[in-house]
């Protein structure tokens, strides 16, 4: 049963979309703001997408962004939150991934670096796991739209995780995700490209060995990085 708060909520609903305020506006009005894990299923919320399309095709100098609404009202938890509630609801989950769209149109206008983009997704906050969780593929789409978008300022999959994990904590993650199928390929090529960054920084197998001290296989990369400078070493 509805409360009583509530009726009165969408019977002001009409008066307040009728008052032309600004999209970011009504969606207070509407108390959208204070909704989060039921937002994608309110009914206020579509009408309030409804109104903000029809405000910006009548105001096209002055256009609203409704994942800069929605950036306002909710922290990035907040809006994480919202999209992964939709997702687990059959009748949202098609909203849900346009609101996720939304938001990474957002960061690539604004030039939110993959870097930042990763700890907006709190792949950050994962450690061991961040390779196969479903959100890392949702990452690394953003780094390759990046790159198209930016050329100037293309980054690549191994610096996104070295800004956030040392070498011990990359080994780790890439022990955990080397046995299943779906990243194995990933996880060699990481391995390669990890090894090519020891390579820049000029890291000795002597020190590599003292920090990587304990992290299984990593015996095989240090092997693996020897090889690779010694063989430069021959040729130069």
């Amino acid at each position: 049963m509805e409360s009583t708060a509530t009726k009165l909520r969408y019977e002001k609903a009409s008066t307040i979309l009728a008052s032309k305020e600004s999209p970011e506006k009504i969606f207070q009005l509407l108390a959208l703001d204070d909704v989060e894990k039921k937002l994608l299923s309110d009914t206020l919320f579509h009408k309030w997408m409804r109104y903000q399309d029809s405000f910006n095709k009548a105001n096209p100098r002055h256009q609203e962004s409704g994942a800069n609404t929605l950036r306002v009202n909710y922290n990035w938890g907040g809006i994480e939150i919202i999209i992964e509630t939709g997702r687990q609801n059959p009748s949202t989950r098609e909203m849900a991934e346009k609101v996720e769209d939304a938001f990474h149109n957002y960061w690539l206008t604004t030039k939110t670096t993959p870097k930042v983009a990763l700890r907006f997704l709190y792949l950050h906050e994962i450690g061991e796991k961040t390779l196969v969780n479903p959100k890392f593929s949702t990452w690394v789409k953003y780094l390759d739209n990046f790159n198209d978008r930016y050329p100037g300022e293309k980054t690549t999959v191994i610096d996104g995780l070295k800004a956030h994990y040392g070498d011990r904590a990359l080994l780790q993650m890439l022990n955990a995700a080397k046995e299943d199928p779906s990243t194995k390929k990933l996880v060699t090529d990481l391995q390669s490209a990890l090894i090519l960054k020891w390579r820049d920084a000029k890291q000795t197998p002597e020190k590599l060995t003292s920090m990587l001290d304990g992290v299984p296989n990593s015996r095989e990369m240090i092997d693996r990085y020897t090889t690779l400078i010694s063989g430069t070493r021959t040729t130069t």
